[in-house]
């Protein structure tokens, strides 16, 4: 996989959508695929689904990709919005968030969770 640095914007936003969008799958919140792409693209909700909590998935993905930072202040930061937002299952997500975060710091893509 292509390191952080060597993205187009275009292909970091389409791994960040993605992303985010898996990690909430795999923390067992619905959210299919189709209908968070079209949220997160064309800002369409559909009720029912936790778009606050993919708007703060994918804000945590995008501030770790852009800055690297796999920092104690960084993270707590990750773990407060979640919270804030009303997460059920703040430590399955931030173990993601996390895992994400350690690789940034490395330059690295962390692959997305299936």
């Amino acid at each position: 996989m292509k390191k952080i640095s060597e993205l187009t914007p275009a292909e970091r936003d389409d791994y960040v959508c993605r992303q985010s969008i898996a990690v909430l799958q795999v923390c067992g919140y619905d959210m299919p695929e189709d209908v968070a792409l079209d949220y997160l693209l064309d800002s369409e909700s559909v009720p029912g689904y936790r778009f606050d909590l993919l708007d703060c998935v994918f804000n945590c993905i995008a501030f770790t990709l852009q800055h690297k930072r796999d920092d104690a202040e960084a993270k707590e930061a990750m773990e407060n919005l979640l919270q804030e937002a009303g997460a059920e299952h703040v430590h399955r997500l931030t173990d993601h968030l996390f895992r994400i975060a350690e690789s940034a710091a490395r330059d690295e893509l962390e692959t997305i969770v299936c």
